[in-house]
């Protein structure tokens, strides 16, 4: 397995790691940056929450896609036949 295969299998993962970590950092440098640049940050703090939550906490989002748009029936199946052309 690839470093790239473990990335697209955790990256929900890899980003709710980075809110946890971003969410602080902003805490601690606010007063300088400016109020654009806080909103920014916690903007894409809150982002990467919520494709966590999405993806990966009940993790409904993937099976409710491809239910209603998709004839396979995981996540997995799609990426396997999209990956091999």
């Amino acid at each position: 397995m690839t470093l790239l295969d473990r990335y697209r299998d955790n990256w929900p993962r890899v980003g709710g790691a980075m809110a946890m970590g971003l969410a602080p950092a902003v805490a601690q440098r606010h007063r300088r940056m400016s109020k654009p640049q806080v909103l920014s940050a916690l903007n894409f703090a809150a982002l990467l929450v919520h494709q966590y939550e999405e993806y990966e906490d009940p993790g409904y989002f993937p099976g409710q896609f491809n239910g209603g748009s998709a004839t396979a029936t995981s996540p997995s199946a799609t990426r396997s036949t999209a990956t091999s052309r």
